[in-house]
């Protein structure tokens, strides 16, 4: 099963069109590689320098990966294209998209396409933001200039919905959400000031003992 010229083309189209929504300049600029294409992360903004680009497509499989630290985004392309208001609408395409990644072994896994175990162990042990919020006396974007001008000056802006700040500690809260944005299944700590680890990652496990003091037998992914 091969991916051909003009299929290549229509993704290619699409990730322009992204770019251009999140980006100027030399950061809304795609590469073409052998192999995949490479451009800046619209998820993180991907580096301050203007000519670094962290994220990738790969032909061989159609997954998406950011390398920037504090991001590291995987996903498949089908997902990327609906985050960013891109939905695949055309069912076949959508069925091409499908078996071009199960034919090379990638599983595709979201609410909108395909339902599997994990999701739904993931979708019990979840914690909803304002339990959260709440326990850990968090504070919203909008709540603290610093943190509000420090996401929209990464292009972070369209999903604010993913961060709160606890004033404190000084420390930027990055959930992973669950399908419905209410609830939470992890999150990154990123640390501001010197002396202290950047990023700090907190799983299902870890998160759920220390919001509820509820232990959980470790869900296998």
């Amino acid at each position: 099963m091969e991916i051909s010229d003009h299929q290549k083309s229509q993704i290619t189209n699409r990730i322009e069109s992204i770019l251009k929504d999140n980006f100027t300049g030399a950061k809304a600029e795609l590469k073409f590689m052998r192999d995949r294409l490479n451009f800046a992360c619209p998820y993180c903004g991907d580096s301050s320098d203007q000519h670094k680009k962290r994220a990738n497509i790969y032909w061989k499989n159609l997954m998406y990966h950011c390398y920037n630290d504090g991001c590291r985004k995987h996903t498949n392309i089908i997902s990327f294209f609906k985050d960013f208001n891109r939905t695949v609408t055309n069912t076949d395409d959508l069925s091409f998209y499908l078996d071009y990644i199960r034919t090379n072994q990638v599983s595709v896994v979201t609410k909108d396409y395909l339902e599997v175990n994990v999701f739904h162990s993931l979708k019990e042990y979840s914690i909803p933001l304002d339990v959260i919020r709440k326990k850990q006396h968090l504070l919203l974007p909008s709540e603290n200039i610093k943190i509000e001008k420090y996401l929209k000056a990464r292009f972070m802006h369209y999903r604010m919905e993913h961060f709160m700040y606890n004033e404190k500690y000084d420390q930027l809260y990055i959930f992973n959400l669950t399908p419905d944005g209410k609830s939470t299944v992890g999150w990154q700590i990123r640390n501001f000031g010197a002396g202290r680890t950047k990023y700090v990652s907190f799983n299902i496990e870890k998160i759920n003992h220390m919001i509820l003091d509820r232990k959980i037998n470790r869900i296998r992914r």
